[in-house]
């Protein structure tokens, strides 16, 4: 189970849109982020020390940095500086939240409140989003009490593990490109099947992947590689799926009000030298039948979402699905790598991630259509069956990694519930 704390429990919240309502934000979730770094060995290298002013200055510069490595801007440091400060100095960031993921998470939380509006979904506080080893493959909604906003934190690695779980199943589609400039995509099983036995090595990369986040605790700990440029497009269709489905299901919980009224969990800990003691009272989500609800409303934005950028439903619900397909797999893997064999790892407040994804496609024929849910549901069924072909190979790989003593990385020995 997560430890989360608080400074300064019980405080009036400023207005949502002032500099000390940033700080206050801030502040409550860099403390969170700072004791759970020093509540776990493996994350103690990651705690700074900087001022507010130095440690500005050097966010903006390792952003630069991350942002150019990742072709996002162009820009010098001096003309990029300009340009990104005022924002940067108006709303604090936390100095444990890694640049370019945090960029990520203020985009995607943009387009999800214009989702909102658009589908007439209320939230009585504003989500703040942050990122945190939190020991599932998903997030964590939390009410801290504050009259002004919810926490919702995203396990810091779930977008490296979109992203490559999002080339291996896209990789299986045989792609061409129209003479008007359009791509195809081949979608019946015979030429999905003969693609993966032209494609032996997507089997080891799935095999790197999960083996990279359970073992080692980083999806990116994977050997990187390149796609096609035609791959790389319907790459992107499934990540952005993935990782919308997974913020919207934590907007759910806000919406339906899951929070209120939900058991309180008290927690503190002891001061330290400087003072820094402090204690919080959390409610999270406690139910299956909540969980089920928060996808269904995480299911909506997203397509909402995917399509407002003109992506197609069908592709994107296959995104969608590859959420709780990938999570099974996370499961699977830390099952053979704990005991030697697959058991299921039931975790107390989320049904079974095929159960959740069973009740998916049946909300998905309710919000595409008798017609185009059908068909939504068809090609996720291609993709899940090619990483099902794929995990016959992995799996007893991952038998003779327990046999020879590998285990689960400490991250995962620790689950938010």
């Amino acid at each position: 189970m997560l430890n989360w704390f608080s400074k300064g429990k019980g405080r009036e919240a400023p207005a949502a849109t002032s500099k000390e309502h940033w700080r206050q934000v801030i502040g409550d979730l860099e403390y969170l982020q700072k004791v759970h770094a020093r509540s776990h060995p493996w994350l103690a290298g990651m705690e700074p020390g900087a001022t507010d002013a130095d440690f500005t200055e050097q966010f903006l510069v390792h952003f630069h940095q991350s942002m150019t490595a990742a072709g996002i801007t162009s820009l010098p440091l001096d003309a990029w500086r300009k340009e990104m400060e005022p924002g940067f100095r108006a709303r604090p960031f936390s100095r444990y939240e890694d640049p370019l993921t945090h960029f990520w998470l203020q985009q995607m939380q943009g387009q999800l409140e214009q989702s909102c509006q658009r589908l007439k979904i209320g939230l009585p506080k504003q989500p703040v989003f942050g990122s945190l080893q939190t020991g599932r493959v998903n997030g964590v909604a939390a009410d801290v009490d504050n009259p002004s906003y919810y926490l919702i934190l995203i396990d810091d690695g779930i977008m490296g593990f979109a992203n490559l779980l999002s080339k291996v199943a896209a990789v299986s589609f045989p792609v061409t490109q129209a003479e008007d400039g359009n791509l195809n995509f081949a979608t019946d099983r015979d030429s999905v099947v003969r693609q993966r036995l032209q494609s032996p090595e997507t089997g080891m990369r799935f095999f790197d992947l999960l083996t990279a986040y359970a073992v080692q605790g980083a999806p990116h700990a994977a050997q990187s590689y390149l796609m096609t440029t035609h791959h790389t497009h319907l790459v992107g269709v499934f990540r952005d799926a993935m990782e919308f489905f997974i913020f919207g299901h934590e907007y759910g919980h806000c919406a339906a009000g899951h929070l209120q009224g939900a058991p309180r969990m008290s927690l503190s800990m002891a001061a330290e030298g400087n003072g820094e003691g402090g204690e919080i009272e959390l409610r999270m989500p406690e139910s299956w039948e909540k969980e089920l609800e928060a996808d269904y409303i995480g299911l909506a934005l997203a397509m909402d979402v995917m399509r407002a950028r003109g992506y197609s439903p069908n592709l994107s619900y296959a995104g969608v699905e590859l959420v709780f397909t990938g999570v099974d797999y996370m499961q699977r893997t830390l099952s053979i790598l704990e005991h030697g064999v697959e058991q299921e790892r039931l975790l107390d407040t989320h049904p079974p991630a095929l159960i959740r994804r069973e009740v998916m496609r049946q909300n998905a024929l309710g919000l595409l259509g008798e017609e185009a849910g059908s068909v939504a549901g068809d090609l996720a069924d291609i993709v899940n069956d090619t990483l099902e072909y794929h995990w016959r190979a992995v799996a007893p790989a991952l038998a003779r990694m327990h046999a020879d003593g590998y285990r689960p990385h400490a991250r995962w020995l620790q689950k938010a519930q």
